[in-house]
């Protein structure tokens, strides 16, 4: 029996740009500064994306109440803590970006729900 590891896919010689590449050089992939650089253009407009999806769902809602202190919260964000994050670059500046883009959108004025306010009436009527 033959070694069935050994022997190629191809009847012939593989084209060049067809190389086995082996696990030890996949490990350097994510020590590459242009997959570095890949992955941050992607990161940046994702969070912001997710970012303005979510407050967007919450606004049709009704639960989050767009003010002067929602601009406050998302010009912070987007103008002053992303080109800082851009400036620290790699992973953590992406790091940084997104806990403080979750931060922001927990610190964006929240209406109450109707539980809650439901719950509060009952205590101060007993």
């Amino acid at each position: 029996m033959t070694d069935q590891r050994s022997e190629s896919v191809f009847l012939s010689d593989p084209p060049s740009h067809f190389r086995e590449i082996p696990v030890w050089e996949l490990r350097r992939v994510w020590e590459c500064p242009v997959f570095s650089t890949m992955v941050e253009l992607a990161f940046y407009p994702a969070v912001a994306l997710m970012y303005f999806f979510g407050v967007m769902g919450a606004t049709q809602d009704d639960r989050v109440e767009l003010d002067d202190r929602a601009s406050m919260n998302v010009f912070c964000l987007f103008v002053l803590v992303q080109p800082l994050c851009l400036v620290v670059g790699g992973y953590t500046g992406m790091a940084t970006y997104l806990l403080t883009a979750l931060v922001s959108y927990n610190f964006l004025p929240w209406r109450k729900t109707k539980q809650a306010a439901k719950g509060k009436e009952l205590k101060k009527t007993k």
